[in-house]
């Protein structure tokens, strides 16, 4: 799998060479360690399934460093960081598969290290999963057994297993603080406290004071001491929902307490150390943001150790049978009532809604459905009126002699031609709104376009 760990240091400062040195012993990797003019001069290669770090500080050459980076287009690349300007040179970012700022912690660099040499990709077998791992799932509300839903969930399983800092990713509404939850209560740190944090919430006057608190007398109102979020968050899990949101000037703030895990409330003498793992989440493209401007490079980095992506609804219809089911015994429980199951004829509409809202929009549907209804059947509504030029499938052309999976398959291709039509009306057919607005890798959607041989601009 691995053969080589290439440690390449272009101007290394010595502070940062001996930590890193000292973590790469410790996580037991095969090293090669090289001065970055006696690698260039040599013309020596990198191995096959090698991993090439670069460990930089103030003063780094960048002449030096590019032609490094240029040879190895073909290898993975993890920069280390000795100073946060060079976050500001973005040939460094653009050229590296992950970036990391000095100090850090061994666990957090062998975890970025096992992560680009592929030890922590989820296995494509839903055997992965156990039984009981699914029942625990399943108590937690993360409801699914598509294959894209599993991918997460077998990533979840793997984040809970570990400390590093976890990146939630995701469109509103699918499950980003549920799988927080779960990756905290189904790891170590499950005794203690798991708190979540709206940092949409959280102007930037008050920031500082609701994280890290403050002692009394600290200003005018300060009539007590208070304990912040972080303190609050001690030895257990603090969630960041909607990091995108935080200010600049927060984000500063913020990546000098994950530097090195200290923190000094307001009015206080010292500083205090935090045990506390961090997990992030944002419905945003964050990488868009950062070539932006709109959120920091280094804290983005800092965050970006194990990322999840949870799937939208739309891109997991399969489950909506089990995730119907689940809400409605919930609901039956909470409200009392008759057994009810869903209208076979709901089903039709739910399966080509898109699902702006996800797992959210749907228990809004099925509640409202259900406190509406007496009888044993649910019939919710669509929450806008669908075009049915636009989302009605032809399935009369479909030979029902036929075996399932090719039954199947033609009434997929209609769907598909029919969805992709209306979203490429919609938006012009321009290609890369159209992914966006169908929640799909433009890649991925401009194959199925070609598939069905439709016109775009």
């Amino acid at each position: 799998m691995i053969n080589d760990l290439i440690t390449i240091l272009p101007l290394a400062d010595p502070e940062s060479f001996d930590g890193v040195k000292a973590i790469l012993g410790s996580l037991e990797y095969k090293t090669i360690i090289v001065a970055a003019d006696d690698w260039l001069q040599s013309g020596s290669t990198v191995p096959p399934g090698a991993l090439a770090v670069f460990i930089t500080g103030d003063g780094v050459r960048n002449q030096k460093l590019c032609e490094c980076l240029d040879r190895l287009e073909n290898t993975p690349k993890l920069c280390i960081l000795g100073d946060n300007h060079a976050f500001r040179q973005r040939w460094i970012i653009d050229r590296c598969q992950d970036v990391i700022t000095w100090p850090c912690t061994a666990e957090e660099l062998g975890y970025r290290f096992s992560r680009m040499l592929g030890y922590y990709a989820a296995p494509d077998s839903v055997a992965c999963l156990s039984e009981d791992r699914s029942a625990e799932f399943i108590s937690m509300n993360l409801i699914g057994t598509s294959q894209v839903f599993l991918h997460s969930l077998l990533l979840i399983q793997q984040a809970a297993g570990h400390a590093a800092p976890v990146l939630l990713l995701g469109e509103t509404g699918t499950g980003k603080e549920l799988a927080a939850r779960a990756i905290h209560y189904m790891g170590a740190r499950a005794e203690h406290p798991f708190i979540p944090v709206n940092c949409g919430a959280l102007p930037q006057e008050i920031f500082e004071n609701e994280v890290f608190g403050h002692e009394q007398g600290a200003y005018t109102d300060a009539r007590k001491s208070q304990l912040g979020l972080v303190g609050q968050a001690q030895g257990g899990t603090l969630f960041l929902d909607e990091i995108d949101a935080l200010s600049l000037k927060s984000q500063v703030v913020l990546l000098r307490f994950l530097q090195d895990h200290e923190y000094r409330p307001l009015g206080a003498q010292g500083t205090k150390n935090a045990n506390v793992r961090i997990i992030a989440a944002s419905n945003a493209d964050l990488n868009q943001q950062v070539a932006a401007g709109q959120f920091r490079a280094d804290l983005f980095f800092r965050l970006n150790v194990a990322q999840i992506k949870l799937p939208a609804l739309r891109e997991r219809i399969e489950d909506l049978p089990s995730l119907t089911a689940h809400l409605i015994r919930r609901f039956r429980a909470e409200y009392g009532g008759v057994e009810r199951s869903l209208s076979a004829v709901s089903y039709s509409w739910m399966r080509l809604y898109p699902w702006p809202g996800n797992v959210r929009e749907l228990e809004n549907v099925l509640l409202l459905a259900f406190l509406e209804s007496e009888g044993p059947t649910l019939h919710p509504r669509a929450p806008v009126q669908l075009d049915a030029g636009n989302y009605c499938v032809d399935i009369t052309g479909v030979n029902w002699n036929a075996s399932f999976n090719d039954a199947k398959s033609t009434v997929v291709d209609a769907f598909e031609k029919n969805y992709l039509t209306h979203i490429l009306s919609r938006t012009g057919g321009n290609i890369s709104k159209a992914a966006k607005m169908a929640g799909k890798e433009r890649r991925a959607l401009g194959k199925l376009i070609k598939k069905h041989g439709l016109k775009t601009i």
